[in-house]
């Protein structure tokens, strides 16, 4: 096989095989002028780059070296090129190297390219190589320390580069600050040591003041003693200097001032200008270095004009305003007067004298009405420790300051400043101090309660709930009033029943009378007073349905009557009727009515008559006995048809039936004189049981003719004889 395609085929075996190709590359290293085949996952220098290789010597040979040169590759013998001793460019490590043989001491040598490579790119200096070949991407500098192979000795440029992270110039060296790192990237535009920071400053961060800049990685600089806004903890402008209170040092965020004042202005603009002045610099804008305007301001809660200095000094007006956000934006005047008149002209001329002084004269109010919003209700213009419904004195009240309205009652600041509310509720919890009852009803609070409760002490009897917790709610003198007005629907005596008490009054026992001019008996020591008597009940004599028992009840005291079941008093949707026949009409209406009515009554039976299909008889309801036998008891089914005659049942519900069984009447079933057809033997009979022997054939079917003598009946069976036609 030829040699060319043993050298493919080998080369597609490693391939498919997961290995490097195998391919012929030149011995440029140490310039023996030969080819060797690369066996290993990573080829030498420039071969790693694609198409350095050649599938065989020869090929290999004849690319890289050309005169005596190829000769000595052919044959496999060395040569000995030393070089040029120029710089070409190193692709796979990212630097230049030099064409020389590197076994003779000088670190920049990396290998002879040899007699068959004058296609390489080479220049005669590191730099101008760099220069060429890595500009767009690697710092000239560390290219040229990486080509001469000094790059463990390179410790930068020292010039200056944007660290656009921090925002600030940094020194292109390695270690601690001022150094940013060893700039390698040739994107990274690196400005010379000399002038190097300004240089960076205004062409990088041209936003930033430039000392600020220039200095800001620089350890030993102490600030700018310029002002700016701070951090986020700081309340008022801050100065960039390290010792004192008012320092704090800039960061690149932050925009310089020269002046607290202009700080303040730009910054700091929804403060009162004075107080920020004074607070970021009191040495220059504060009283005698203090932190303090030396200007007015109002306090409410004593009601006076303080002025903001310290509180040591010899001035009893001075109280310090303090140093918080929250009082940040109080209005601040140049004096008392103009303090007083600002923010307390309700006092009048006594707040200038008593703001200079710090002397108040207290003021014991006038007794008038005022609304407290979050009680709800009213309280007194006077002094809280009087007690009672005193809340506190309003200054200057009657020309109603800050939106307070005076009233000279109560009942009148409750309908002025509460008119949503109940105005008796809120008279007597305002006269009341928070605490009162109007002993008017209401509607019980719980929709599905249906009575009303009593506006009085909880300890007071069953009906009382205590005060309604909707302040709004409707109350009513009477109990019937507030059962008519919110309870339309439920019966008035019941609603008052529910409502009052669900137990008859226990009468209190009546002492005997004290003689004239007597003294009564003392209550012995330990002695329980009679109970007081609870309401008493009242019937309303009305209807209701007691499904479950499938008759009607009625309202009244049990054993008044026959349907009574005691008084109604649970809370229900009970619905009433005038008598028992409309309850059962109204709401039993599937019972039987005459059945309903005697159910309820206690009447055990009704005498009236219903159909027994099954015996095919009519019933009376009436109690069974063997003297009465039309009487079957009252009906188990209670939606059963009632009649007042047992024809009627009869006729109506068993007309197939002879009327005489029907009725089981005694003097029916004896029969009468009269004949019929009994077809059953073609004979005539008498109309009475067959058991009263002689002419007698039972009973005639309702749907038997019958005749007034045995000739007319006979009539029918003409082709018989008399004798034979009637029966003996």
């Amino acid at each position: 096989m030829p040699r060319l395609a043993i050298a493919i085929a080998s080369l597609l075996f490693a391939a498919t095989n997961g290995q490097a190709p195998a391919g012929w590359y030149p011995d440029w290293h140490v310039g023996s002028e030969i080819c060797i085949l690369n066996t290993t996952t990573t080829p030498p220098l420039l071969f790693q780059r694609d198409g350095y290789t050649e599938l065989t010597k020869e090929l290999c040979c004849k690319r890289y070296y050309t005169g005596t040169a190829y000769t000595h590759c052919t044959e496999g013998n060395q040569g000995n090129y030393t070089g040029t001793g120029q710089f070409y460019a190193m692709w796979n490590d990212g630097r230049c190297g030099k064409d020389c043989r590197p076994d003779h001491g000088n670190p920049a040598c990396t290998g002879v390219l040899g007699t068959g490579s004058a296609w390489v790119v080479k220049k005669p200096t590191a730099k101008e190589c760099c220069d060429t070949h890595f500009k767009n991407n690697l710092n000239t500098d560390y290219c040229i320390a990486k080509s001469v192979g000094h790059i463990d000795e390179y410790k930068g440029s020292n010039g200056y580069y944007l660290d656009s992270s921090a925002n600030m110039c940094v020194r292109d060296c390695e270690g601690p600050a001022p150094c940013g790192g060893i700039v390698q990237n040739s994107a990274v535009e690196v400005y010379p040591e000399s002038g190097g920071a300004a240089a960076c400053c205004a062409a990088k961060l041209s936003s930033l003041d430039p000392a600020f800049c220039a200095n800001q990685n620089n350890p030993a600089h102490t600030g700018t003693n310029q002002w700016h806004d701070g951090d986020s903890t700081s309340q008022y402008c801050k100065k960039d200097c390290d010792t004192g209170a008012q320092c704090a040092r800039m960061d690149a965020y932050d925009k310089p001032f020269a002046t607290a004042a202009l700080c303040c202005a730009t910054k700091k603009d929804y403060m009162n200008q004075d107080f920020c002045k004074s607070r970021s610099d009191p040495a220059t804008y504060g009283i005698a270095g203090a932190a303090n305007t030396g200007l007015w301001y109002v306090n409410f809660q004593d009601n006076l004009c303080h002025k903001d200095c310290a509180a040591t000094t010899a001035d009893p007006a001075c109280k310090d305003l303090g140093t918080a956000h929250s009082v940040a934006n109080n209005p601040l005047y140049a004096s008392a007067a103009l303090c007083c008149a600002g923010g307390l002209n309700y006092l009048g001329s006594t707040c200038v004298t008593a703001s200079t002084t710090s002397v108040v004269t207290p003021d014991t109010g006038t007794s008038q009405w005022y609304s407290i919003t979050q009680s709800a209700y009213c309280v007194t213009d006077c002094p809280v420790a009087n007690g009672g419904t005193c809340r506190g004195v309003v200054p200057d009240i009657n020309s109603k300051p800050n939106g307070v309205i005076p009233y000279s009652t109560a009942a009148l600041c409750c309908a002025g400043r509460f008119g949503w509310l109940n105005a008796d509720i809120c008279k007597v919890l305002s006269e009341g101090a928070g605490t009162g009852n109007t002993n008017q009803w209401y509607k019980a609070p719980t929709g599905s309660d249906e009575f009303c409760v009593k506006d009085c002490p909880t300890t007071g009897g069953t009906s009382c709930k205590g005060t309604p917790t909707n302040r709004g709610t409707h109350t009513y003198s009477t109990v019937e009033l507030c059962c008519s007005t919110k309870l339309h629907w439920v019966d008035s005596v019941t609603c008052k029943n529910r409502s009052t008490g669900t137990t008859p009054a226990v009468p209190a026992a009546t002492p005997p009378p004290t003689p004239p001019g007597a003294t009564p008996p003392p209550t012995a020591p330990g002695a329980t007073p009679p109970p007081t008597a609870k309401p008493v009940l009242t019937a309303t004599g009305k209807w209701y349905a007691d499904d479950p028992n499938k008759k009607c009840k009625q309202d009244c005291v049990v054993g008044a009557g026959a349907g009574c079941a005691g008084i109604v008093t649970q809370n229900s949707w009970t619905t009433y009727s005038p008598t028992a026949a409309a309850c059962c009409s109204a709401d039993l209406s599937w019972i039987n009515s005459d059945l309903c009515v005697a159910r309820s009554t206690g009447v055990a039976h009704t005498n009236k008559y219903y159909a027994d299909q099954s015996k095919g008889v009519c019933h009376m309801d009436c109690a069974v006995n063997a003297a009465t036998p039309m009487c079957g008891g009252a009906p188990t089914v209670l939606t059963v048809t009632m009649f007042d005659t047992a024809a009627e049942c009869c006729s109506t519900k068993l007309n197939w039936v002879n009327s005489a069984t029907c009725s089981q009447n005694p003097q029916l079933m004896a029969g009468d004189a009269k004949w019929w057809v009994r077809w059953v033997g073609e004979q005539c009979v008498q109309n009475c049981p067959t058991a009263s022997g002689g002419s007698c054939g039972g009973l005639a079917n309702t749907w038997d003719q019958t005749y007034p003598t045995v000739t007319e009946c006979c009539g029918r069976l003409s082709w018989k004889s008399l004798t034979a036609c009637k029966k003996v």
